[in-house]
């Protein structure tokens, strides 16, 4: 905690210095001085998605269940940005998510989008869209999760390779979509 107070008194707006100090006062079991630091790193570089990813972590740990959701959601949709450290983040968000999801009463939708992401990861385009559409479909009730839904749905479209209307493969010709595999989410 030393070094992260020594970092923050140079650069008070480093984002890594801030998610250190919060890692370490989580360590230390100060779980509020933890967030605020995690929090701060998060209002410094939204797009960070270790802060995310760190934050939902301290939240679970004070039992704000939604906040850490919406963290975790958050710290998977910036992942897929990272170069050479998405997988990692990625997986590690979803572990996240996935351990608060049985308690809640979204425990199915939230179970829908964590094996939407996975799908993702590995490329699975077709059984990701399958899942990521049950997680929006039923989470209807809750604008986080049914929003991370879409915003993941939309990032499989954004991805998409063209097929050709009569490929048996694409599950989505029914629909005049051009949906196939494209390779893991990056």
């Amino acid at each position: 905690l030393a070094a992260a107070q020594d970092a923050l008194a140079r650069d008070p707006e480093h984002p890594n210095a801030h998610i250190n100090a919060g890692v370490a006062a989580r360590g230390l079991g100060d779980l509020e001085t933890a967030r605020r630091h995690l929090e701060e790193a998060v209002h410094i570089a939204p797009s960070d998605p270790d802060a995310q990813l760190q934050l939902g972590g301290t939240l679970v740990r004070l039992h704000q269940m939604y906040a850490a959701i919406a963290a975790y959601i958050r710290a998977i949709g910036e992942a897929h940005r990272e170069e050479g450290r998405s997988e990692l983040l990625i997986e590690r968000s979803v572990d996240g998510l996935a351990a608060v999801t049985p308690s809640t009463p979204l425990a199915e939708p939230l179970r829908s989008l964590c094996d939407g992401v996975r799908w993702l990861t590995t490329g699975d385009l077709g059984r990701a869209y399958q899942r990521l559409e049950c997680a929006r479909d039923g989470a209807l009730d809750d604008e986080t999760v049914r929003m991370a839904a879409e915003a993941l749905l939309g990032h499989v479209w954004r991805h998409r390779a063209l097929a050709t209307p009569t490929d048996p493969n694409n599950d989505r010709n029914q629909r005049g979509g051009d949906l196939v595999h494209f390779g893991p989410l990056r």
